[in-house]
Order: C-alpha cells, then sequence, then structure tokens
C-alpha cells in the first residue's frame, strides 16, 4: 500500500477529514473501497527536528525485590 505524501505546502486536513467523516464509513469503508494509498488524513508527518525526547536525557527505573516472594512469608 502506497503512502500519499503530507508535506505539500498547500495540504488542508479538514478539507480532506470533512468528506471522510460525512461517509459514515469509516477505515472500514476504505478497506471494503480496496484503496491502494494511505489517505493523507491518517499520515502523521514526521518531524524529527521538532521532537519533544532529548537523547541525553536520563531515566530512572524504581526497584522492586521479588527474592521471596514465592514463599509463605506472614508480612507481605
Amino acid at each position: 500500500m502506497e503512502v500519499i505524501n503530507t508535506n505539500a505546502e498547500k495540504y488542508d486536513r479538514k478539507a480532506e477529514l470533512q468528506p471522510f467523516d460525512e461517509t459514515k464509513a469509516g477505515v472500514k469503508g476504505l478497506m471494503d473501497a480496496t484503496i491502494t494509498k494511505v489517505p493523507r488524513i491518517f499520515v502523521q508527518p514526521s518531524k524529527i527536528e521538532d521532537s519533544t525526547i532529548d537523547s541525553n536525557e536520563k531515566f530512572s527505573f524504581p526497584i522492586v525485590d521479588l527474592d521471596g516472594i514465592s514463599k509463605e512469608d506472614p508480612i507481605k
């Protein structure tokens, strides 16, 4: 299945989305119509330079000690 270019300068998502919404067919309707290209309204343009994730950001994960969890311990 081919993806349509979403980087067009004059792409009006609202104008393309409205007729799709009015059909009430949804994604199933697109599949029933055997589309060959993914409509632009379903493609999110990639903007790597605008990414909010800092590659140097450090993550902290808590450590939970599960040693002895299967033993009969009155304090749980």
